[in-house]
């Protein structure tokens, strides 16, 4: 998480929405991989997801991503 643009505890850059469509339950295959926090919302732990499937990983993510 530090290219292109390095994310830290100042997230004061972030537009309006960081992401969309976070689920409050999931499989427990699933592992939760980032979480994130706003002063302003709750405390979110299920940014991200990542589980193993056959040799390879699938993901999941709530997040935008915009350069």
């Amino acid at each position: 998480m530090n290219y292109p643009n390095k994310v830290t505890s100042d997230d004061s850059g972030l537009g309006a929405g960081a992401g969309l469509y976070f689920p409050d339950k999931w499989d427990p295959n699933f592992e939760a991989i980032f979480s994130m926090n706003d002063a302003a919302r709750r405390r979110r732990t299920e940014a991200s997801w990542l589980r193993k499937y056959g040799s390879g990983h699938y993901v999941y993510t709530g997040l935008f991503f915009f350069p």
